[in-house]
């Protein structure tokens, strides 16, 4: 039997909705900190960083609630980005003990609860949708 390979990204209208969002809050958090969280607060422990930029979801993507949140995230350069997620226990743990300090304790208590919530927050395209909306506007705003 012939294989093909695996799409990388879905092609629902959910997955490209949750794709713009991901570049919203990239574009937020580039307009907000300007540079990788960690090159900000001068940690030196993970290494130099590299100049590609991403949006880190401080909670799982898979909790639909905090997924466009974007005091749910930093900006994070992508060698840095690896920590937050590591195999290794204390590394992560170090990440997350660093980031908590630099969110600030108002989005720390924030991230605190959506971690804690174990609710199910079913949402569909039209909700994406004005999520999308509301990320654009607050992008304006930030230009």
């Amino acid at each position: 039997m012939r294989r093909s390979p695996l799409r990388k990204q879905g092609q629902s209208e959910t997955s490209k909705a949750k794709h713009r969002i991901q570049a919203l809050l990239r574009e937020i958090k580039i307009k907000e900190q300007g540079d990788c969280w960690v090159k900000l607060e001068g940690i030196t422990e993970f290494g130099p960083c590299d100049e590609v930029f991403q949006y880190d979801h401080l909670e799982t993507r898979s909790k639909n609630i905090s997924y466009s949140d974007p005091r749910l995230g930093v900006l994070v350069c992508k060698r840095h980005h690896f920590y937050h997620g590591s195999p290794r226990r204390e590394q992560r743990e170090r990440y997350e003990e660093l980031v908590r300090k630099f969110i600030g304790e108002k989005r720390a208590a924030l991230w605190g609860r959506v971690r804690a919530d174990g609710k199910a927050h079913p949402m569909g395209i039209f909700d994406w949708n004005k999520i999308i909306m509301a990320l654009e506007q607050e992008l304006r705003e930030l230009s």
